[in-house]
């Protein structure tokens, strides 16, 4: 039966995710700003929580971090100050990074390689290209110009859609080291960040595919002694 609800948990947040970056390209495509931007950070917070509601410490530490940047992200809808876009973007990230470490946490205490397992890690590498492209969206709000597209100055973080969609993309070939080139970190901080990106991203994989081979291993091993005896 926990099996079968985390299952769901994970299922609904991947469709939260892939929901959200529709929605961002999207807008970005159509020209749209505003609350399109406000409504996917709404989805993956919602799913985010949603994701972690098998623990109540768990849903009582994603709630205390997601309520304030819902509230932060509408709220600048309204009243569009830097500081509370600035908010928005810390509360976002530091909770994504909380969500990642619990499902991380719930894959790796996993004993059987499982649909609902492969879910689980696919929704963690998600987590972090999408926490990694707050981050980068926050450098960019704080410290304008430590990014550049094109060699081009990028738009205003505080309202382009399109921006976070340039920032996923950033993140997304940061985390897997293609590094295109077209879209590079100028700041100090902007390249630290994109240097634990990397690191975290090769991690990741690394010990992720290790522990689901080592867990196949073992569960196959465990099948053919269990077919030996009955033969």
């Amino acid at each position: 039966m926990a099996s079968n609800a985390e299952f769901g948990r994970f299922g609904s947040l991947l469709l939260a995710i892939i929901g959200m970056m529709l929605i961002l390209s999207w807008a970005a495509e159509g020209g749209h700003t505003g609350p399109f931007t406000s409504i996917a950070s709404t989805v993956i917070l919602v799913g985010g929580v949603y994701a972690v509601s098998g623990r109540r410490d768990h849903i009582a530490i994603g709630l205390a971090i997601a309520l304030p940047a819902l509230l932060s992200r509408w709220a600048f809808e309204v009243l569009a100050t830097p500081w509370l876009f600035a908010t928005n973007l810390a509360l976002t990230a530091l909770f994504l990074f909380l969500i990642t470490g619990f499902l991380l946490d719930t894959v790796r205490r996993r004993e059987h390689v499982d649909l609902d397992t492969i879910l689980g890690g696919v929704c963690v590498y998600f987590l972090f290209v999408i926490t990694f492209m707050y981050l980068h969206g926050l450098v960019e709000h704080l410290s304008p110009d430590s990014y550049r597209l094109g060699g081009a100055h990028l738009a205003d973080v505080a309202r382009g859609t399109r921006t976070f969609v340039e920032f996923f993309y950033f993140s997304m070939v940061t985390i897997t080291t293609l590094g295109y080139g077209d879209m590079v970190p100028r700041g100090g901080i902007a390249r630290l960040l994109c240097g634990l990106e990397a690191i975290f991203g090769q991690l990741f994989v690394a010990i992720f595919i290790a522990r689901l081979v080592s867990l196949y291993t073992v569960h196959q091993a465990s099948d053919s002694g269990s077919g030996s005896g009955d033969a």
